[in-house]
C-alpha cells in the first residue's frame, strides 16, 4: 500500500520504522500520519490490518 501511494524511498521509511524494533498499532498510525500523502490515501491505509491484507493477497494468489 505504501509502494502503491508513491511514498518516496518508502522500503526504506519502513526499515527505519521496524529495523529492530517491536511495533504495534500506535506506531504505525503515527507513521502514517506523518507520510505526506493525501488524506483519503492516509485513511485507506489506517484501514489496513493483518487480516484484510493478507486475506486480499491470498485472494490474489488463488486466481492466478
Amino acid at each position: 500500500m505504501i509502494h502503491r501511494c508513491n511514498v518516496e524511498k518508502a522500503y526504506k521509511k519502513l526499515e527505519d520504522l521496524t529495523l529492530g524494533a517491536a511495533i504495534g498499532t500506535e506506531d504505525v498510525s503515527k507513521f502514517v500520519a506523518t507520510l505526506d500523502r493525501p488524506e483519503q490515501a492516509k485513511a485507506n491505509m489506517h484501514k489496513l490490518t493483518l487480516h484484510n491484507y493478507i486475506s486480499n493477497a491470498a485472494k490474489k494468489a488463488n486466481s492466478i
